[in-house]
């Protein structure tokens, strides 16, 4: 019998891409670039990267402990370090629909960031910061 539950998408596509946005948020200090807003037709964005320096033991209870959001989550859903690690780009829609595009290297990551700031850039445009 397997005792993981299961876990049903609601915002995001499955725990791991949950487990991912929540390590991409800037308060977790995973996050390397920001941008766009939810009401823009990018979504909000962020850029990061996920590999064995982040020191993803989500079993270690002193890097996650008890509370920790993405920890508990991972904990609760069998999420691995290996289920999440990668270059990613995580947007948010005015929905609150949650997206994680994963890819093969930083430099694919950094262009889908930059394209995704240029066309908020376009759409801000004089607005933009």
């Amino acid at each position: 019998m397997n005792d993981t539950p299961t876990y049903f998408a609601t915002k995001h596509d499955s725990a791991a891409a949950e487990v991912i946005a929540t390590l991409a948020d800037n308060a977790e200090g995973f996050g390397s670039g920001f941008g766009g807003d939810v009401e823009c037709p990018t979504g909000y964005f962020e850029r990061v990267t996920l590999d064995e320096s982040c020191d993803l033991d989500f079993q270690d209870h002193t890097n996650y402990p008890v509370g920790d959001y993405a920890g508990e989550l991972a904990r609760t859903y069998g999420v691995t370090a290996e289920d999440v690690m990668g270059h990613h780009v995580v947007t948010t829609n005015s929905q609150g629909f949650v997206s994680v595009a994963t890819y093969d290297t930083a430099e694919e990551a950094d262009a889908a960031l930059a394209a995704l700031e240029a066309a908020w850039d376009e759409w801000m445009g004089d607005d933009a910061p």
